[in-house]
């Protein structure tokens, strides 16, 4: 069975309303690997409109009609805890982060559910330079998403194809240092 993958949009894999250089690829491979449900304020009801649909599409490098499957049927009216189906199939959620009103409650439903916090990957572009131990190079933007990707790559044992990355993204990877992390066998 496959996992929900709950996604945010704002500073997890755009950063002010921007990609960074591997947001296509990051979500394309979601979409290959997990169904994939809105949970953005973009579209609390769970439905994005044309215009976002029509912005976001060549971003993401997704076909437009392709966006109804992200659709998520709960939504949410003031707390993103409520469009979550906490009851129905396994999920993980990428999100940038939490409004204090709602960490209580994913917290406690989280541990009710679960018993930890593993199925919560925070993606927070706008945080990226707040990692002293790392060396800045390693820090940037694009990064915080390679670090999710390698995690959810990781947890559910799903090798990343090195033939699906531009040569931009081989090369940023490069420069960084995280190409080995990812490929240690090399190209």
């Amino acid at each position: 069975m496959r996992w929900t993958l709950y996604i945010d949009v704002d500073d997890t894999f755009l950063l002010h309303q921007k990609p960074v250089h591997n947001t296509g690829s990051f979500f394309r491979w979601c979409v290959e690997h997990f169904d994939v449900k809105w949970m953005t304020r973009w579209c609390p009801d769970g439905k994005m409109d044309k215009s976002q649909i029509s912005y976001l599409a060549p971003i993401l490098g997704i076909e437009p009609g392709y966006f109804t499957k992200f659709e998520n049927p709960l939504g949410f009216k003031w707390c993103k805890t409520e469009a979550v189906d906490w009851e129905g199939k396994p999920f993980v959620w990428v999100e940038n982060t939490l409004f204090p009103h709602e960490v209580p409650r994913m917290t406690e439903r989280m541990i009710k559910y679960f018993g930890n916090l593993d199925r919560f990957y925070e993606t927070n572009l706008h945080y990226w330079d707040l990692t002293p131990d790392e060396p800045q190079a390693a820090n940037g933007p694009e990064n915080a998403i390679w670090r999710t990707w390698k995690k959810l790559a990781q947890d559910f044992k799903i090798k990343r194809p090195l033939e699906g990355l531009a040569p931009s993204e081989i090369a940023s990877l490069k420069a960084t240092g995280m190409f080995w992390e990812f490929y240690p066998e090399g190209e």
